[in-house]
This record gives structure tokens, C-alpha cells and sequence, in this order.
């Protein structure tokens, strides 16, 4: 018998947009606005052509609090579909074919300082829906020490997340071998079949 491997070329093209806002409302007080468009469209790659839109909006204020405090607040969203091809010839579909998949997010974050902003205390949590998983609380400590211009010391805790992609969650992998056209000393073929899961 003999084992072959076949190489396949694939093309990639895309692009993207983005628009920023900011209003200064005081010194230290500022509303900005971020929003983005991301396009990619691939072409014969293994193992289904691909193509991929990304919009994100989000929208970041920030202003000063008394003792020594500096707040933000933010909430943002993303809309990405995915939609491969499912080609005939892949040994790797995704079941469902296309996915209009969100993201909500927001975040509070409240900076402290100490002893003319040397020492700092940063709290915060982003709270994020996601459509595999629901809402998920994120918080973060980080506590940092200035004590020269060229040294800083910090320390940080957070809870952090998994969240499956697609080639995890909805992909179903046929693979065969056997029959007379692949192995003709093997009559019969064999196929074997699996599927993603997002426990896994």
C-alpha cells in the first residue's frame, strides 16, 4: 500500500473598520466610544472554506471619585456569525452549519490611592453572557507599590474562564479507511464518527 499526503494551498482575504469617539467632560473625567467591524473569508483551507464577520461596540466612562478614587464603568457587545462551508470532501463538518453567536459584557473597576498614589488598590469584576455558557462573574483584585520611578511592585488575583469555540462544540469527524479504493487488501471500510461537546 501506499500513504500519500496531499497538500492543499487556500487563500485568505478580509478586512476591517473601526471608529473611535472620545468627549472629554472634565480633567479627569472622559466618555469614549470604540466600535469595529472584522471580515475574513478563507478559502479552501482544511477542513471547510470559512467566513467570519465580527461587529463590536463598546463604551468606556471613566471619572473621579473623592478619597483618591478613580472609577470606570463600560458595557460592550459582539455579534460574530460563523459560517463553513461543509464541504463534501471534509473529514471534519460543523453541525449546526452556521452559528449567530452574541457576547453582552460590562465591568466596574474602582482605583485607589495611597500616599500621593504610590501604593494603589484596584477592584473591579466584568460580567460577560456568553450563548455556550450564560453569565459569568470575573472579578480581579491588584495591588501595586511605586516606591521609585524605575521599580513598581504588584501583585494581582482574578478568576478567569473557558469559554469552547466551535471546532470544540459542533464539530463531527468522520474518518474512514478500507475498501478497495483506499486499502484494497481491506474489502470492507470502516468508519469512525465523533462529535464536539461543549463539556469537553
Amino acid at each position: 500500500s501506499t500513504n500519500a499526503v496531499v497538500a492543499e494551498d487556500f487563500n485568505t482575504s478580509g478586512g476591517d473598520l473601526v471608529f473611535t469617539w472620545t468627549h472629554q467632560i472634565s480633567a479627569e473625567s472622559q466618555l469614549s466610544l470604540l466600535a469595529t467591524y472584522d471580515h475574513m473569508d478563507r478559502d479552501g483551507s482544511i477542513p471547510d472554506d470559512l467566513i467570519e464577520d465580527k461587529v463590536d461596540v463598546e463604551v468606556q466612562h471613566r471619572l473621579p471619585l473623592p478619597l483618591n478614587q478613580d472609577f470606570q464603568w463600560g458595557v460592550g457587545y459582539r455579534y460574530f456569525p460563523n459560517r463553513p462551508s461543509n464541504r463534501g470532501d471534509a473529514q471534519t463538518t460543523f453541525d449546526p452549519a452556521v452559528r449567530h453567536e452574541q457576547l453582552f459584557t460590562s465591568f466596574v473597576q474602582d482605583e485607589i490611592g495611597f500616599f500621593d498614589r504610590k501604593l494603589r488598590f484596584v477592584i473591579g469584576s466584568r460580567f460577560e453572557h456568553h450563548d455556550p455558557t450564560g453569565w459569568e462573574f470575573i472579578p480581579s483584585a491588584r495591588l501595586s507599590w511605586v516606591p521609585s520611578e524605575q521599580h513598581t511592585l504588584w501583585a494581582a488575583v482574578s478568576r478567569g474562564i473557558r469559554i469552547p469555540d466551535r471546532s470544540q462544540r459542533d464539530t463531527r469527524n468522520t474518518v474512514h479507511f478500507g475498501g478497495p479504493l483506499y486499502f484494497p487488501s481491506t474489502p470492507l471500510p470502516v468508519f469512525f464518527s465523533g462529535a464536539g461537546s461543549a463539556d469537553s
